[in-house]
């Protein structure tokens, strides 16, 4: 039995004709293995394996109790993002990631090539 965070996302046409993901709302996907059947709870609905809402009737007594005892996960700080393409490597992250991925993957590193702090504190002159 497992607890996964599942991210939806819609893809769109960006301002310059390149797909854009929109992240959406994350949701909580549950999964209890019984008598080796396997029973899916997606948002808090019983569903098949395809992610198809199923009666509710027919999942097994035992399932529903373990799934009512079980922790769900912890959904919050969950935002709508949007997913986002590094120009300069083929890294992809939620927007919010964006700008700690460029200065810490490509500025910082290029900049201590070019000059260390030291330096351009001595070379400092206020007057």
């Amino acid at each position: 039995m497992e607890n996964f965070k599942v991210h939806e996302y819609t893809v769109e046409t960006g301002p310059a004709g390149l797909p854009i993901a929109r992240l959406g709302r994350v949701r909580p996907l549950v999964i209890i293995g019984l008598s080796g059947e396997e029973w899916n709870n997606y948002d808090g609905k019983w569903v098949n394996a395809a992610c198809v809402p199923i009666d509710p009737d027919t999942v097994p007594q035992a399932a529903k109790d373990i799934y009512a005892k079980k922790q769900r996960p912890d959904l919050s700080g969950t935002t709508a993002d949007t997913l986002w393409n590094c120009e300069f490597c083929p890294a992809q992250m939620p927007s919010r990631q964006y700008p700690e991925h460029l200065a810490n993957i490509h500025i910082r590193p290029g900049m201590k090539a070019v000059a260390l702090p030291s330096d351009t504190a001595a070379s400092f002159d206020p007057a």
